[in-house]
């Protein structure tokens, strides 16, 4: 048994008879060095040496240190401990220090005496220290002969994420929405990705169940193509964020990796919703570490090789759906990566699509007059590495399938289809339906096709999640709506009693076409930032109503009911409908300046009240004093105070996006539009059709 020699009281002794372990006079040594340190005792003295000399006859199983060198005791306790072990033990020692977390004496004194070592006497330690998070040890195993790709076959990464599963874990939450059996295989963690990407492909994840587990147990093998990229997975999914970042490091496409991270990690935060806010915060630190890891990595790249970097983040994915670096980053909302100057360049590129220069100007122009696409309006890329240049046809082709030129296309479509509706909607909207009104039904039902070819063409699984994903586009909610309303117009337009209501949805429905406009506005620079501005204030407008329409509600009853007293009112429809007025809209438009005062004076009239007692009298102008009073408030809280605060919600926005850079908003906008126009076909509604 080793032992540790700890310097105070006799382990001077100690320390110094290994030294002269071979001198003959030992006693005689003692001796001196009892007198040295004024030990008086001699029998113990005596006793002492005795226990010296027995200890020192394994003097390689003693290890002697300084207690006050503030190293640990551990250490050298645990170094006494595999000092006196056989060489036989040593993954055993391992085991050891792995279990006291000592990797610096893994490293210093047990790998050293038994060099590289083969995977399968590894697997179990690596195993305890994914598992136990020892990010320090898993880089040593990996150092001294740990191969990964042997080590991580579909048997280990099961059961690492078994094993991972503590009870009320997210992840266990997760795997319990994806199997109700107690032990879990790799096409469960499927799909949980599937749910969270909305793309996954792998084979040994498809292949790893229950039935097939049972027929072909060789499944037991499967390695992956890229093991720390899976372990990266498993890292983020349990929790092992310190571990993760290892992994990351050693993925073979770390850029995309970082992305599906942030994927995850974005998709996790909104499924928590409010009712977890520590474990969102989690999240939503840890998206953010791996975005900010993203831009540095492509920002280097850029850097040192822009054509390999713009190669890089446009690089497909197969195991992700066959998108890009720049799509996920779409996915997960990383705003900063996106705004990135390599992305953004990869945005133009794909935008124009071929072409080199095309002015906006001359878009239009060449649309319906082809033969410019040939004139020196245009420059397109050269063809192959040999710089040729491009056919006639060639150029043509390159120029309507462009995104900038569909754009422009449909663009021009939606501005004719404007006109139109605002000229049936004035001029020829009639109970008797026109052609125009056909034609304009038809154009609209070509919309609704085209959504919902724009809904099957969603990744996700099933339709309800379609839809789901869908909807989550504020800019497909809103022409869902705009569609919805064109229906519901023509419906009730159909029938006499309800053509009255069937015109003003046609007519409300103008003005929320027209609203689509400002989607276009997001692809130019300088319209981009003030809409996400102006998207802002909006929210802020909306805040701004919750406080207003208590003082208007409040002012607007008390005034009325002291204008016109109960006993002059019937309770009907009507009367509900001439209060809504006279309790809304009247203050409403006071607070802007338009006081009515006529309208704000009693009538002269006596109003009586019979009862079996008395009968009581009261006229509604002798109140008018008090509800100028009531006026005279409003108007200084609604007028004064609540639109000033309004003003200044509104300069703090305006200043405040001077900080917090609107642009990146504005880019993921634009990048927004890029993808829908990447798919959308060169002919727009109605002659897609």
């Amino acid at each position: 048994m080793a032992s540790t020699c700890v310097c105070g009281g006799l382990m001077p002794y100690k320390a110094i008879y290994v030294y002269f372990l071979k001198r003959e006079s030992l006693l005689h040594t003692i001796q001196k060095l009892c007198k040295a340190y004024q030990y008086q005792h001699l029998k113990k003295s005596e006793h002492a040496t005795q226990v010296i000399k027995e200890c020192c006859y394994h003097a390689n199983l003693v290890t002697v240190f300084d207690i006050n060198s503030g190293e640990g005791l551990d250490k050298y306790i645990l170094y006494a401990i595999l000092t006196g072990a056989s060489s036989s033990s040593r993954i055993d020692q391992l085991n050891l220090a792995l279990l006291w977390n000592r990797p610096d004496i893994a490293g210093n004194y047990i790998f050293p005496e038994i060099g590289v070592q083969t995977t399968e006497s590894l697997e179990e330690l690596m195993t305890s220290a994914l598992l136990d998070e020892k990010v320090e040890f898993v880089q040593l195993l990996i150092m001294n002969g740990l191969v990964m790709t042997d080590y991580l076959t579909a048997q280990n990464l099961r059961k690492l994420y078994n094993e991972a599963c503590v009870p009320n874990s997210h992840i266990m939450e997760l795997l319990l929405s994806s199997s109700e059996a107690d032990y879990y295989y790799l096409f469960d963690i499927h799909n949980i990705l599937q749910a969270l990407v909305k793309r996954h492909n792998n084979p040994v994840y498809l292949n790893d169940t229950k039935e097939g587990f049972n027929n072909n147990s060789s499944l037991n093998y499967a390695t992956f193509q890229d093991p720390y990229e899976e372990l990266l997975l498993w890292a983020m999914l349990s929790g092992r964020t310190d571990l993760g970042r290892v992994m990351w490091e050693r993925c073979h496409h770390p850029l995309s990796a970082a992305l599906i991270v942030t994927v995850i990690f974005h998709s996790l935060w909104r499924s928590l919703g409010a009712k977890n806010t520590e474990l969102r915060e989690i999240y939503f630190e840890q998206k953010a570490v791996f975005e900010r890891l993203a831009v540095e990595f492509v920002s280097a790249c850029y850097k040192e090789d822009p054509v390999n970097a713009l190669a890089l983040i446009e690089h497909l994915n197969p195991k992700w759906g066959n998108v890009d670096c720049l799509e996920l980053g779409f996915i997960a909302k990383d705003l900063t990566f996106l705004s990135s100057p390599c992305c953004q360049v990869s945005v133009d590129l794909t935008w124009h699509r071929g072409m080199v220069r095309a002015p906006a100007l001359a878009i239009p122009s060449a649309i319906f007059f082809p033969f410019l696409i040939w004139t020196r309006l245009f420059k397109f890329l050269r063809l192959g590495d040999d710089g040729g240049e491009l056919t006639h046809f060639q150029k043509v082709v390159v120029f309507y399938r462009s995104p900038i030129v569909k754009f422009f296309m449909h663009a021009m479509s939606f501005f004719i289809f404007l006109s139109f509706y605002a000229y049936t909607v004035l001029f020829d909207l009639q109970y008797h339906m026109s052609i125009s009104e056909i034609i304009l039904l038809c154009w609209v039902l070509t919309f609704i096709i085209g959504e919902i070819n724009e809904i099957s063409n969603e990744p996700s699984s099933g339709i309800f999640k379609s839809l789901r994903d869908y909807w989550e586009n504020h800019w497909n909610r809103f022409e869902s709506i705009t569609h919805f309303l064109a229906i519901m117009a023509y419906i009730l337009r159909l029938w006499r009693q309800t053509f009255y209501w069937g015109r003003i949805l046609y007519a409300a429905n103008t003005w929320i076409f027209f609203t689509r406009i400002l989607r276009y506005y997001h692809v130019n620079y300088h319209l981009g930032p003030k809409l996400i501005i102006f998207y802002r204030m909006v929210t802020e407008i909306l805040i701004f109503m919750a406080l207003l329409i208590n003082f208007i509600l409040g002012y607007g009853i008390a005034s009325q009911a002291l204008l016109i007293p109960a006993p002059a009112r019937s309770f009907n429809i009507s009367t509900l409908m001439d209060i809504g007025k006279t309790v809304f809209f009247l203050p409403y438009w006071q607070m802007y300046g338009e006081l009515s005062l006529d309208n704000m004076q009693g009538e002269d009239t006596n109003i009586c009240q019979l009862s079996s007692e008395e009968i009581y009298c009261e006229n509604p102008s002798e109140y008018t004093w008090a509800v100028h009073i009531m006026l005279v408030f409003y108007l200084i809280i609604g007028n004064i105070m609540l639109l000033n605060l309004l003003i200044a919600i509104f300069t703090n926005i305006r200043n405040g996006a001077q900080y917090t850079n609107v642009n990146t908003f504005s880019k993921y906008e634009y990048y927004q539009i890029l993808l829908t126009y990447l798919l959308l076909m060169v002919l727009a509604t109605p002659t897609i059709l």
